[in-house]
């Protein structure tokens, strides 16, 4: 066990370079100030709102259609379909 262990040993920590936190910091202040116009908020809201009404109606379209009757006809006249009659 100690064999797969031993390239532990040799593991150092790592280097921070300094002022690495003052700069984290400082571009967290420059980023507070940034944010998302009211049109831009506007225009997400109704483009969602579009594929979501958009993807309602193929569903629905989708659901009320007839099945395709053809097929079972050609099953009925070949002798194909199963019943337990």
């Amino acid at each position: 066990m100690n064999d797969f262990l031993e390239p532990l040993s040799s593991i150092k920590p790592a280097e921070v370079p300094t002022f690495l936190l003052t700069r984290i910091r400082a571009k967290i202040q420059a980023g507070e100030g940034e944010y998302v116009s009211l049109k831009m908020a506007w225009v997400a809201g109704v483009s969602v709102l579009i594929i979501i009404t958009i993807n309602i109606i193929l569903l629905t379209s989708i659901s009320r259609k007839k099945p395709d009757t053809t097929k079972h006809q050609y099953l009925y006249s070949n002798n194909l379909f199963y019943t337990n009659d």
